[in-house]
């Protein structure tokens, strides 16, 4: 497909969905015509996305370059290997690709090397009204593929450049480690703690500033995100762990009220619960942008624009409050586990990359050694690690809602400008849903499927009672 015949696609997917949510908000004054040319709208809009997504509207064009395809395949070769040492920092950035602009007024990324990588989506990915899905099946992170687009179809035209630059609402970005953004920062006290509000999940009540404001700052591409911005740069932020509620938008409000966000009636367990606060949110990041890898409580995720990555480990520990700070890495754990937040400060605010790392250094970083970016990350430390302890790599294209449970630990690079929904789990009592012995029979399969966290391996379970080989060494098989 020709890009002239991609755009008219594309202009004729808009033009659907603009039309199907016009005829969904005047139905009250004529129900049944505009019901029927609403439901016309929407289906006539998910063939457009269909096509789409089965042809590539989201593809490169062939347009890679050769720093694209040798970091792809110095990667994907599967032996540990320091990239920095076979490519350099200009070739580094040419990997990453380019920004073309879309008929929304955002940014897709072209060109990147991440769209070579190995991924384990297939493996993952199963149908929405698959009738053989159980509980059990979520054990395990799923890629649910919606049926007629999902979301995609419907959000979309509520997402243009044009409309959500105007919006004044307030909102509040993170940072780093689900770090507020915290403006000023940094910031300590005077016995030299930090500032509560640069904490996980802290109030931080002077972080907010309008949405129209956080998407000229940190979605412009005039200011790309790129290689070598450093972590604690300030267009390193994105809406995550509070995002956009619906009381702020009232299309994604209504979305909520008519029970469009998706439920999985196998994740009652996890979705449903006295007391329960878990509306979906919309999450906004740049291209490039993402989060460092943490554990928490099980969420949906759904992507609405543009594509995005997740590398995932099985869980150290079956967190269902706050973030895990164990590493699912050697070393497992900071040096002192009660300081591990103020060390993942000190690092993200003051610690300084090395440019040039010595010959032959696969020394991997703690995770609780913010100074990278998970795009850093993804090229510098992910591919020193041997293929047996390399993370599950799930890139989601709208249409794809991607479940994590209870502690699984996960970085998040944003490929594209993107907006997704994400709806968070209710276990917020500390007592998860899943055991030790379901998350051992998914590591299992795991396992016998590709060859990752397999006894061998000794990758660190929950169900170990110890893993640093100087404390014994205590048996992490399966």
């Amino acid at each position: 497909m020709g890009k002239k015949e991609r755009v008219a696609r594309r202009q004729s997917l808009d033009t659907w969905q603009s039309l199907g949510a016009r005829f969904s908000t005047v139905s009250r004054h004529a129900p049944v015509f505009c019901a029927v040319v609403a439901c016309c709208c929407a289906s006539l809009a998910a063939r457009y996305w269909s096509h789409e997504m089965e042809h590539g509207d989201f593809s490169h064009d062939g347009d890679f370059g050769d720093a694209a395809r040798r970091l792809a395949a110095l990667i994907n070769a599967g032996t540990p290997v320091a990239v920095r040492e076979h490519m350099s920092e200009t070739e580094l950035e040419a990997a990453l690709g380019h920004l073309q602009q879309t008929p929304l007024g955002w940014s897709k990324r072209v060109g990147s090397f991440i769209e070579l990588l190995n991924f384990d989506t297939e493996h993952l990915r199963v149908e929405e009204d698959d009738f053989t899905l159980t509980e059990r099946s979520f054990d395990g992170p799923v890629v649910l593929k919606r049926a007629n687009g999902g979301l995609a179809t419907v959000a979309r035209a509520h997402l243009h450049a044009s409309k959500l630059t105007k919006i004044d609402t307030m909102v509040r970005p993170s940072r780093s480690m689900l770090l507020p953004i915290g403006y000023g920062a940094p910031a300590k006290s005077k016995d030299g703690k930090w500032h509560p509000d640069l904490k996980p999940f802290s109030p931080c009540p002077n972080c907010s500033l309008p949405l129209k404001r956080f998407l000229e700052f940190t979605m412009n591409p005039e200011r790309p995100m790129q290689f070598q911005t450093a972590a604690q740069d300030d267009i390193n932020i994105q809406l995550q762990t509070h995002g956009v509620k619906g009381e702020q938008l009232p299309w994604l409000a209504a979305l909520i009220q008519e029970k469009r966000i998706y439920n999985v009636p196998q994740l009652d367990a996890y979705m449903t619960g006295p007391n329960c606060n878990n509306d979906a949110r919309m999450g906004v990041a740049g291209s490039l942008r993402g989060l460092p890898f943490r554990g928490h409580a099980g969420a949906l995720t759904e992507a609405v624009v543009g594509r995005k990555l997740f590398a995932i480990y099985p869980p150290r520990e079956l967190v269902t409050t706050g973030v895990s700070l164990k590493c699912p890495w050697m070393p497992w754990q900071s040096t002192n586990e009660n300081n591990a937040v103020n060390e993942a400060l000190e690092s993200f605010f003051f610690g300084k990359d090395d440019p040039n790392p010595t010959e032959g250094n696969l020394t991997l970083r703690s995770c609780i050694d913010q100074r990278t970016t998970p795009i850093q990350w993804l090229v510098q430390e992910y591919p020193k690690l041997p293929l047996d302890l390399r993370p599950l790599l799930i890139l989601m294209v709208p249409g794809e809602v991607l479940w994590i449970p209870d502690g699984w630990q996960h970085l998040t690079v944003n490929l594209d400008d993107a907006f997704y929904i994400f709806k968070p789990s209710c276990q917020t009592q500390g007592q998860s849903a899943v055991t030790s012995d379901q998350v051992r029979t998914v590591v299992r399969e795991i396992c016998e499927r590709s060859d990752r966290f397999c006894p061998e391996a000794k990758y660190c379970h929950p169900f170990c009672a110890a893993c640093d080989p100087e404390q014994g060494g205590v048996d992490c098989g399966l």
